[in-house]
């Protein structure tokens, strides 16, 4: 999944992929030159809370069709 979080420094829009950033990549701002990443003992709560969107999501879009 695609989105944007503002730069913690600057609040410059950040692009980053969950997927990737969940593998450890580092995003940087074009902004401010500042790097986010998750840190190793946030990547499980993050994974499984990307899981439950996901269903969430799939739930959602079984119920509109």
């Amino acid at each position: 999944m695609n989105t944007n979080i503002p730069c913690p420094n600057c609040k410059t829009s950040i692009h980053l992929e969950t997927d990737a950033l969940l593998s450890g990549t580092h995003f940087t701002c074009s902004g401010c030159g500042a790097t986010v990443s998750l840190s190793s003992t946030s990547k499980p709560l993050v994974s499984s809370a990307m899981q439950e969107f996901e269903k969430l999501m799939k739930a959602q879009d079984k119920k509109s069709q």
